[in-house]
């Protein structure tokens, strides 16, 4: 392994970890990220460092501040609405279209990621449930075969999973009967009947919006420098997703 490959594979390990702890809430809201800190504690200059931080600020997740530093963003009421009133809307466009396409294997498979999510949410494991059930909305989505609809809801996710796991970290958070909205999707979804799917997602996603307002804080009550900005450069980063296959 060259000098070279070794540098890069050190500056893409440091980029995954800093983002999954920042998805998490590991890095809280507020949180500056010191250049100095994370260039030992990875190993690298302070060059591919603000190179990283650049592309996490690209997808939203910090905002540099200049002669401040680097502060972790936080997500508002008013982001919640956004993105479950976009997401929502656009994953019912996305039934329209799965809802008979979905092969029956994948249903099969998806009753058994359903057990899996129940065993863990009874565990306690909210957040590890809760992984397991986005995999029924990835399988909606999937299925629509359009890619960029595909690419654009999967540029939500950042924003999702962060709001998820303040939820679950949060001792009053009790969620609303996941495993029953859950099944009643995957059950309409088995009858092929797109009128049942469709007003089930819009019901998840109202739920997840009076969830999440319940939470997080309004724009005008936190500093300017943890606003998560809405920048061009997140519309073009939409396109760098992967397809689900």
């Amino acid at each position: 392994m060259t000098k070279r490959t070794f540098a890069t594979l050190l500056k893409q390990k440091a980029y995954h970890t800093i983002k999954s702890r920042i998805l998490l809430n590991v890095l809280r809201p507020g949180e500056n990220l010191g250049e100095n800190e994370l260039s030992i504690e990875f190993g690298l200059s302070r060059t591919p460092i603000r190179e990283i931080l650049s592309q996490l600020e690209n997808e939203r997740l910090v905002k540099q501040i200049p002669y401040m530093g680097t502060f972790v963003t936080q997500l508002t009421k008013e982001d919640a609405r956004e993105l479950y009133e976009i997401r929502g809307a656009l994953e019912v466009l996305a039934a329209r279209t799965s809802v008979m396409r979905i092969p029956e294997r994948e249903l099969n498979d998806m009753e058994l990621v359903y057990k899996r999510a129940v065993a863990e949410f009874n565990e306690n494991s909210g957040l590890a449930a809760s992984n397991e059930f986005r995999k029924l909305h990835d399988l909606i989505i999937a299925y629509a075969e359009n890619r960029r609809l595909s690419m654009f809801i999967h540029s939500l996710d950042n924003e999702s999973q962060r709001i998820i796991s303040i939820l679950y970290q949060s001792p009053e958070y009790t969620p609303i009967d996941p495993l029953n909205e859950k099944y009643r999707i995957l059950l309409a979804l088995r009858s092929r009947d797109t009128e049942k799917v469709i007003p089930l997602i819009t019901e998840h996603y109202i739920n997840s919006i009076q969830v999440a307002v319940s939470f997080l804080p309004s724009r005008s009550e936190i500093p300017e420098n943890q606003i998560t900005p809405f920048t061009p450069a997140l519309l073009n980063s939409a396109f760098s997703y992967p397809l689900i296959k």
